[in-house]
């Protein structure tokens, strides 16, 4: 965005704000689909883990490495992992909410002394 030289420094610096708020503003989005990528894929193992019958070997893997693990502990741990994100997910899309209204606020005020 080119800024007209006649603009104060004052609206020059809410110029600049702007665009860092926008990058910001998407780094948020990209943190939230990150965030429901790993919730759908939790939530798949969930469902697979519950198809398997007690007794059976399960593996969990760390790094490169596969350890024998028990089901319903996996189970529980996963189920603690899909709540914690839930939550990290709601918590995210207020701080989006919010900080869209404030980007969007400051937009206007621009738009206004530039008389876009």
């Amino acid at each position: 965005m080119s800024v007209p030289s006649a603009l104060s420094p004052d609206q020059e610096a809410d110029i600049q704000k702007l665009q860092q708020m926008s990058n910001n503003l998407r780094t948020l989005q990209n943190q939230q689909m990150q965030l429901e990528g790993q919730k759908v894929e939790i939530a798949r193992t969930l469902k697979t883990l519950k198809e398997v019958p007690e007794g059976k070997d399960i593996f969990r893997q760390t790094g490169q490495i596969l350890f024998k693990a028990d089901l319903a502990e996996t189970i529980k741990d996963l189920d603690d992992k899909l709540e914690l994100l839930e939550i990290r997910i709601k918590q995210g899309s207020k701080q989006f909410e919010d900080y869209q209204k404030a980007t969007q606020s400051l937009e206007q005020k621009i738009k206004g002394y530039l008389k876009i």
